[in-house]
This record gives structure tokens, sequence and C-alpha cells, in this order.
């Protein structure tokens, strides 16, 4: 009871039960802890180089502390997950450093730490191992362990543009190493005289530092077109090729932010709770409604004119600058001029951090509109043709005018399609069935216009 009670004593915002280990504040707190010891370990260090052994016997029981409320983390982590605890690479390594740090006090309980024990490999080792302790902040950190794992993901792609940067760096290191290994300067020839050096300079210059003194002695013995060489390679190395990564990187780490779990259970729970508040609003309103019934424009009005309705939206940052009848032909996407319940907040929530893009709003419900009339006018023009050729064939019965009609009718059709196809609208989605194409599918339609 006791256990049970303990794994048990803190709940969630929905009411769950979470053990204590798995809350923020005790990620904080151990979070706190490692970096006050990873502080506390640059101060052993610094001490034992300075021969100060005042603090020594101090330092040693507040580490030792230290270590003790980490086992204790340690083993509350492996009773709430079990087993399945040691599945993870990083769990694995915080078990590693601990064991460590426990063999390492072991072995001082054991044998002592004067000068001939601290000799010892074995226990310089186990020093060099408490320094690894700073690593379990990433850990606790899940943006910073989030950042780290997005950098792992991008090292494939990197190593790409390392590749082709050190390809680049090495034609250029043996082309300069033919044309002046030969130099008479000293500098020159000890930057260039041979394959490694070469290569070697070459990432120096890369880096920007230390290249204006071999530049201008390079170009003072062999000519001024040195000057345009090194400007090209810093252009394409530093300039380009790094930009390229540091824009790889980037696109690594917020494609991984967007596909985490934990972020999309959390913009789950948001939009689960601003459908709640939103319904809540509109019943204190007094506007009755049913989820499976569907919205007019003339509700629409009514739910965005509520305060509540609107606060609820302007906290996720969705704009409400634009005007209602603007608003509902963005987000009604049949074109119909209703919108299900469903559709109501799938969309608006698609919408949410647009109060900074009103103009792209704009620009997205004039495209909406321009989509629209499009699409009745090439409709109405090929129901024009069809009755117009249908007539055309009752009167003459010519089998050229019915070639001539069904031509027409094709080129119609086909407009129509790129018509339907061509809609950059980011939400919009027009129905198959409001085009003339009815039932067909896409490859009837092909095939048929190819007979």
């Amino acid at each position: 009871m006791c256990c049970r009670r303990f794994r048990e004593t803190v709940t969630d915002e929905d009411g769950d039960h979470v053990p204590l280990i798995k809350t923020w504040a005790a990620d904080l707190f151990f979070g706190i802890l490692i970096v006050v010891s990873a502080l506390l370990l640059g101060v052993d260090i610094e001490l034992s180089l300075q021969q100060i052994n005042t603090f020594k016997d101090v330092l040693f029981w507040i580490e030792f502390g230290f270590l003790v409320m980490f086992v204790v983390e340690l083993i509350m982590r492996v009773w709430v997950d079990g087993c399945k605890y040691f599945l993870f690479f990083p769990n694995l390594l915080d078990t590693f450093i601990i064991g460590c740090s426990v063999v390492e006090y072991i072995v001082i309980a054991a044998v002592g730490d004067d000068v001939e024990i601290s000799a010892l490999s074995l226990m310089r080792i186990f020093r060099l191992l408490r320094i690894l302790r700073v690593i379990r902040l990433i850990r606790v950190c899940p943006k910073l362990y989030r950042i780290c794992t997005s950098l792992v993901a991008a090292v494939r792609a990197v190593s790409w543009v390392f590749l082709l940067l050190f390809v680049f760096m090495y034609i250029s290191a043996l082309s300069c190493t033919v044309l002046l290994s030969n130099s008479q300067v000293p500098l020159i020839r000890d930057n260039f005289g041979g394959v490694f050096p070469s290569l070697y300079i070459h990432f120096v210059i890369l880096t920007v530092e230390g290249f204006p003194e071999l530049v201008a002695a390079i170009a003072e013995e062999s000519g001024w077109l040195w000057y345009i060489y090194f400007c090209c390679y810093i252009l394409f190395t530093n300039v380009m090729v790094m930009n390229t990564v540091t824009g790889v990187i980037c696109q690594t780490v917020v494609s991984q932010g967007s596909a985490d779990p934990g972020a999309k259970a959390q913009c789950f729970k948001e939009f689960d709770k601003l459908k709640e508040v939103v319904l809540d609003c509109m019943l204190l309103e007094g506007l009755s409604y049913d989820v499976h019934d569907e919205m007019s424009f003339e509700v629409f009005q009514q739910v965005m004119r509520n305060p509540g309705v609107r606060a609820s939206f302007d906290a996720v940052e969705v704009c409400l600058d634009l005007e209602e009848e603007q608003l509902f032909n963005i987000i009604d996407e049949n074109g119909d001029g209703k919108l299900s319940f469903e559709e109501f907040f799938l969309s608006l929530w698609r919408l949410r951090g647009s109060k900074e893009r009103l103009h792209s709003l704009l620009v997205q419900s004039d495209i909406v509109h321009t989509h629209k009339r499009m699409r009745d006018r090439v409709a109405q023009m090929s129901e024009d043709l069809q009755a117009c050729s249908s007539q055309e064939c009752e009167m003459r019965g010519c089998q050229i005018l019915d070639c001539f009609s069904c031509f027409w009718q094709k080129l119609a059709l086909l407009v129509l399609t790129l018509c339907h196809s061509f809609c950059p609208n980011f939400m919009l989605h027009v129905p198959r069935e409001h085009t003339l194409l009815g039932d067909f599918g896409a490859l009837d339609y092909l095939s048929w216009l190819h007979a």
C-alpha cells in the first residue's frame, strides 16, 4: 500500500496518476543537482591542481551526498519503469556513470585516497568518468535532449556536405601544392610544400583565420590572380557550404520537433481543450447545437461574435481580424455554405499562429473566391457547350458537327480538370462531385479522352 501511494502521489491536469519521479518538479530538482555537482567537480579539479587540501574533506562529503541522491533517483526510476528502463541508451549511460562513481567511492573506502592510490590508472579512469555526469543534464532537460537528437539525425545529411567540402579542399590543396611547392619564400614553402600541410592550411583559410599575410606573400611572388583564387575559395567554402550545413541542421531540428510524439500529444490535448471551451461558451450563450448537425453562416456569425469563443481562438493566435464572410469562405472546404462542427474546429485549428500573417489570409481569401467563380463559369460554359452540341446534332445530324461538338466537350472537360487541379489554396479541397467529371475516376477520364 505504501509503495502504491508513493508511485501515485501526483496527478496531472486530466486527473491521471503520475509517479513523482516523472513530474517536471523532479526533473528540475535533479537537473539543479547535476549542475551544482558539475560546478563542484570543476572546483575540486582546480584545487587539486593548486595542491590545496583545505577543503578536500568537505568537497568529498558533499560529492558523496550528491552521489546518494543520484542513486536514489536511479532506484526510483527503475522502480517505476521496471526492466523497460534499461532498454534506452540514455538510461544505460546514466546507470554506467552512477555505477562508476559508486565503485570509485567503494575503492576509496577500502584502500584509501593517498598519493600512491590516486596515481593508479584505475583511479584516474574513475575520476575521468566523473566528468560524464554533466552529460546527464541532457536527459533531464527535454528541450536540450530534443536538440541533441535532432543534431544526431542531421549527421547523415551533413556528412554529404562535409564530403563535398573535403573533396573541394583536397583538389585545391593538390593544385596549390603543385604550383607553390617550389616557392623561394619560407612561409609559402612551409605551408604548401606537401599535400598534408597544404590541406591543413586550406582548412585554416576556411575558418578565415590568419590568412591575409600568407595570401599577400603568394600574390607578391606569383601574381594578383591568387587574390581572386582565395576569395573564390572562401566564398564557396565558408559562405556557401557552411551556410548549407546550418540550413540542413535547422531544417532537421524543425522537422524533428514537429514529428515529436510528445509535441503531437500536447497539440491534440490543446485541441480537445479548445473544443471543450468553445462548446461551453456556446451553451452559456444559449446556442443549441448538435455535433452531427451542420453550421450555417448565420450560426457561424453568432459563434464568432461570442466573447468567450473569440478569447479562446485568440489564445492560440488565430487571426480574427478578417471579416466573418472571408473567414467562413476560407474554412468552408466544400464550398456549400455549411460547416460541420468537426470541420469548423479543425479548420480554425489549422489557422493557429496566423495572427501575425494577416496578409497571407487575405490572399488566401481572394484565391478561394476566384477559384469558386472560375469553377462556376467553367461549369456553365460546359453546360452551354453540351446543350449547343446536342441541338446542332439533332437539327443537322451531321457526322462532322458531331465530331466537332465532341471535341469541344472534351476540351471543356480538360479545361475544367486543369482548373480543378490548379487550385493553390492551402486548405481548400473541392470534391470531385462539383466538377463535370461526375463519378468518373481519373483513369477513366484519361482513357475516355484518349479514345
